[in-house]
């Protein structure tokens, strides 16, 4: 392991809580390869074997739980809250990060790709079922629900609607801050979600690529632009960037592969 990935799981790893979450979670044999890493700040609740399924070869730190390296929020007093109902179930690839201050409830089926990460302070509410692709990014101050929460009589049909609809986000979507995902919405792959917008449509007849879905209820503006998802490539390029007066830079001029930068291999996690 190298030393600066070794200082990070010193440092932010609550070595107590992962042990027991994994003794939980998995069997043994499974459970020592530590699989999940958990924060300190963690109020865990509902485990129990086999409500969380990694797919792929168990590695450490394939799932990582209310640890954040940069937080946006100051951690003080920021706890992140998760919650298994007896028949709630998350199957998840390698690089599911949970930030610290998110919540995530699970009642019922919750299935991710690989590389899935849940910002500070998010929250997702699984009561019927959540899918999500590969190489997803939930902004702080999220929140995607697939219920109504409560039960709502109309009182012209003399009905009560069920109040749960399926949620399915694709691969390679970004969705931003304060975005507010709701029952029956379907976002197609390679789309972004702007800052502060409410969508609960179903728009899997979008067949283009590169979507930008923005508004309070939110319909598609643009196409054709993408989240470049590389970790070290956006922090390399950031950095020179500050240092320009440059508005926007050449990808193949700067020697950027945007194909490996669309989809890089699993968050690392810490």
């Amino acid at each position: 392991m190298k030393k600066p990935r070794l200082r990070l799981l010193l440092r932010h790893v609550s070595f107590w809580r992962t042990l027991c979450v994994n003794l939980r979670l998995f069997p043994l044999k499974t459970a020592l390869k530590f699989p999940v890493l958990c924060g300190s700040r963690c109020d865990i609740a509902g485990l129990r074997r086999g409500c969380v399924v990694l797919n792929g070869i168990p590695r450490l730190g394939a799932i990582v739980w209310g640890i954040t390296t940069a937080p946006r929020f100051s951690e003080k007093g920021l706890w992140t809250f998760i919650r298994f109902s007896r028949g709630g179930r998350l199957t998840c690839g390698p690089g599911f990060i949970l930030r610290g201050g998110a919540s995530l409830i699970v009642t019922g089926e919750m299935t991710c790709g690989q590389d899935v990460l849940i910002n500070q302070r998010a929250m997702v509410s699984c009561q019927k079922r959540i899918t999500v692709g590969d190489h997803v990014r939930i902004g702080w101050d999220a929140q995607i629900l697939d219920s109504d929460c409560h039960l709502v009589y109309n009182e012209m049909t003399r009905k009560v609607a069920v109040p749960y609809r399926p949620v399915t986000i694709g691969r390679n979507v970004w969705i931003a801050s304060r975005v507010n995902v709701d029952k029956g919405a379907v976002i197609p792959d390679y789309s972004l979600v702007g800052r502060g917008s409410f969508i609960n449509k179903d728009f899997s007849s979008v067949t283009t690529k590169g979507n930008v879905f923005v508004g309070s209820p939110a319909v598609l503006r643009a196409t054709g632009f993408y989240r470049l998802l590389d970790v070290a490539l956006e922090q390399r390029v950031s950095r020179e960037l500050k240092q320009t007066d440059v508005t926007a830079f050449d990808a193949e001029a700067w020697g950027v592969d945007v194909e490996a930068a669309l989809n890089p291999p699993p968050h690392p996690g810490l």
